[in-house]
């Protein structure tokens, strides 16, 4: 009995512990511990029965300590029983945990892409020529395409979220925080992406108009050697010629 008393002692301490785990591998590892606590508790029980025989085996042959025995056995009974229900409790909450850590994890690769990508959408490179600015356009377009087709990944992770929160997780008031600041991250991500091909669209105007100015001042100057000729021609064919050539200019 007292070898039985001293494990049940170490039991009971382990199950009442308050350690959920702090991360995903923290959590295996006590979900683990507790499927090895599990299997233990299982395994004592034929030795708990077995001293319910023995201790009624003295009570039948009338033992003169029989008496202590019973009580001794009954409070080892009582005890054992009622580790049952707190070790399937933590048994839930450590599934429950793992499910929240998971959660987090799953918003931390969001919010991780989110980063990634916020460093293109945030750049200041508005281009230094057309051809550059028309290269960045396209870019920012793929970015744009690829921001909209990521959002049913953000939206899963959103809604898992919304149903552990709803279902009274008891991780619920972290999980409101995460949630909150991966809309947030979201929300500026987009805002900085439509930002951008705003910028670039007014710089792919710029650049349009003095690439359009460049191409019109080089044909100036192309022809303003001809307007401004003093060659009026030496005779009549040479003259018509140049006359041909000014209302063709």
């Amino acid at each position: 009995i007292e070898d039985v008393e001293l494990w049940l002692s170490e039991l009971e301490g382990q199950v009442a512990s308050e350690d959920y785990g702090k991360d995903l591998v923290s959590v295996q590892n006590l979900q683990k511990k507790i499927g090895l606590l599990e299997s233990d508790f299982n395994a004592h029980n034929d030795r708990v029965d077995g001293i319910k025989n023995l201790a009624q085996q003295f009570q039948n042959e009338e033992h003169f300590n029989a008496p202590v025995i019973i009580r001794k056995q009954e409070a080892l009974h009582q005890r054992y029983n009622a580790l049952r229900d707190p070790l399937e409790k933590r048994k839930k909450k450590l599934g429950e945990s793992l499910q929240g850590n998971q959660l987090f994890r799953d918003i931390e690769d969001e919010l991780a892409w989110i980063r990634e990508k916020e460093q293109v959408a945030g750049s200041t490179n508005r281009g230094r020529d057309l051809i550059g600015v028309q290269n960045l356009i396209k870019k920012q377009q793929a970015l744009i395409a690829e921001i909209a087709n990521h959002d049913s990944q953000i939206e899963s992770v959103s809604s898992a979220a919304n149903d552990m929160i709803q279902q009274g997780h008891f991780l619920a008031p972290e999980i409101r925080d995460k949630l909150a600041q991966l809309r947030d991250n979201w929300r500026i991500l987009k805002s900085k992406a439509e930002k951008r091909r705003g910028e670039l669209d007014d710089s792919l105007q710029a650049h349009q108009y003095l690439s359009d100015a460049n191409e019109a001042d080089a044909w100036m100057s192309e022809k303003e050697p001809i307007v401004g000729s003093t060659d009026y021609g030496k005779d009549e064919d040479s003259a018509e010629a140049l006359l041909k050539k000014h209302r063709a200019l």
